[in-house]
């Protein structure tokens, strides 16, 4: 599937490389001689060089793109941190209920997408996508397990709403970290339940993605070599 995508933006490149010549060639004469097939009926000026430039690299970045969004084979899991769920708000202050994925991009930046939760360690190999959360008048789930996107807020918005239906939350303190309650700035103690362990998933480009790309910058590169020596 990749390689189908990667050849459709290679001749979408071709197609508007040609037409930028075809706009152009009234204004250069043809020299073959040290350029790519592909240019030969025309000669490179400033104006030419930057849309050349442009398709180029758009089509590199493309590719790039396009092979992340298909979930290229090479990706790095990285451990980025982990929190207890009574870290979060006190519950009386009516706080924002989070999924794991939701806490873990509060805590550590970007989007809920971005990560995958355990609840066992740190280690990548481990990584169970299962999350703990506190919910209101239960707290069975600060040992037990959800899945990592699960939530409730089935009432008003806002965890502490008992008219509303029951409020689960991966990042509230309820019923654990009862050291916070004397003093809110504190951590939890250690040995406390309901630990989150959030791990960052960013793709890579594979090597042949990279190729593609590390190809199109060398072809600007000639260009412009072979625009200078013309120009002397």
């Amino acid at each position: 599937m990749r390689r189908s995508v990667n050849n459709e933006l290679i001749l979408l490149l071709a197609s508007e490389a040609i037409q930028v010549c075809d706009q152009n060639k009234a204004a250069y004469k043809q020299i073959t001689r040290g350029i790519p097939p592909l240019f030969h009926h025309c000669i490179l000026s400033g104006d030419f060089e930057m849309q050349l430039k442009k398709i180029l690299l758009g089509a590199a970045m493309a590719v790039s793109v396009s092979a992340m969004g298909a979930g290229a084979a090479s990706a790095a899991t990285v451990f980025v941190g982990s929190w207890h769920v009574g870290d979060g708000a006190l519950w009386t202050t009516n706080p924002t209920v989070y999924t794991a994925q939701e806490a873990a991009a509060l805590l550590f930046g970007g989007v809920a997408s971005d990560y995958a939760i355990s609840t066992i360690d740190n280690q990548v190999a481990n990584i169970n996508n299962l999350a703990h959360v506190d919910g209101w008048g239960d707290g069975q789930y600060l040992t037990g397990t959800v899945a990592e996107n699960f939530s409730l807020d089935s009432g008003p918005p806002g965890y502490n709403d008992p008219f509303g239906g029951p409020s689960y939350s991966a990042y509230v303190l309820d019923h654990s970290c009862f050291n916070r309650y004397s003093n809110i700035n504190d951590v939890c103690a250690a040995g406390e339940p309901g630990v989150n362990y959030a791990f960052r998933i960013n793709a890579v480009p594979e090597p042949a993605t990279w190729a593609l790309m590390i190809t199109g910058f060398g072809l600007v590169g000639a260009t412009l070599r072979r625009r200078r020596t013309v120009a002397a």
